[in-house]
């Protein structure tokens, strides 16, 4: 089996480090939010073209990581199915909030504070999620073999 070495763990750590450093300031930064007891949203404005493409951003560039790290073994592989199961997570909870908030909007029921909660919650935690990714995907494409391996 093959080891990882110190670089790999260095780049891999860091990239822990920053990811669930900026998680836990991003998800602070909602509990507040929950703690001033708003009672609900008054508006919400998003930019399909422009928010879109930042939620994009981070997606793309680790799909450019892939065939980078892919050269690396099967545990790249591991990583690669991980990345799209975690992204297709985030995306199908996105689109169950999105259609508990329509069918709750006229009513102004909880699910619509509920749904709104949760959307700011993925929304917090997915760049810090992808650059986790990320890390793993570098990481893992540093991978020196050693001489006689």
């Amino acid at each position: 089996m093959k080891q990882f070495n110190t670089l790999q763990r260095a780049i891999f750590g860091a990239g822990v480090l920053v990811s669930a450093v900026w998680a836990v300031a991003n998800l602070r930064g909602i509990a507040g939010f929950v703690d001033a007891g708003s009672g609900g949203l008054g508006a919400v404005s998003v930019g399909i073209s422009g928010d879109l493409v930042v939620y994009l951003l981070p997606v793309i560039i680790n799909l450019l990581l892939i065939p980078w790290a892919r050269k690396h073994g099967p545990t790249a592989v591991r990583w690669q199915w991980a990345h799209l199961l975690t992204t297709l997570a985030f995306l199908g909870l996105a689109v169950v909030s999105v259609v508990m908030m329509a069918g709750s909007l006229n009513a102004g029921g909880p699910a619509s504070n509920t749904s709104a909660l949760i959307m700011f919650t993925l929304a917090a935690v997915f760049f810090p999620v992808q650059v986790f990714f990320a890390a793993g995907f570098v990481a893992l494409a540093v991978r020196r073999e050693p001489p006689g391996e």
